[in-house]
């Protein structure tokens, strides 16, 4: 496949790729530098986007949230450090994380815990424990309600 060599051609492929997928600007901006677009070029191109609304960046926040918490089960904290990686505005992550009550962060991660917990055989209380706080830690959920959850599930375990 031809790489776009103008700004014209880099702006009618990225339209095709905004069509398809929600994208973030950081993200166009870095396959444009990888074309070899010039700076004026990439200006060019993000603003026809934008206009076209192609892209837009609290649209993205929102599809983001929604995917990673429903299908991949992270949490909050994962969420908004990879939304702050691709430069989407704060405002626009905390607006995106609202959708999600703490209710459905809390059932959710209880689901993936008692999951891990399954998983976690001939190991002691003190063992399951740390396992499942490391657990809860790299899917991106706050410490506090990690713990709380794990002692929960831990003391279902003990009284079962």
């Amino acid at each position: 496949m031809k790489l776009p060599t103008t700004k014209e051609q880099a702006l009618s492929k990225l339209a095709g790729t905004c069509s398809r997928r929600e994208q973030t600007e950081s993200d166009l901006r870095e396959k444009l530098n990888l074309w070899k677009i010039d700076e004026e070029g990439q200006d060019f191109v993000i603003e026809r986007l934008r206009a076209g609304n192609y892209i837009n960046e609290e649209r993205y926040a929102h599809a983001f949230v929604h995917d990673k918490f429903h299908f991949e089960g992270w949490g909050p904290v994962k969420i908004s450090y990879i939304l702050w990686q691709k430069k989407i505005p704060k405002d626009y992550v905390n607006k995106a994380l609202e959708q999600i009550s703490q209710e459905q962060w809390e059932d959710k991660l209880l689901e993936l815990m008692r999951r891990k917990a399954e998983s976690l055989t001939n190991r002691t209380r003190r063992e399951k424990k740390a396992a499942m706080m490391r657990f809860a830690n790299s899917r991106g959920y706050e410490w506090e309600m990690s713990d709380a959850i794990t002692d929960r599930i831990l003391n279902e375990d003990d009284h079962a």
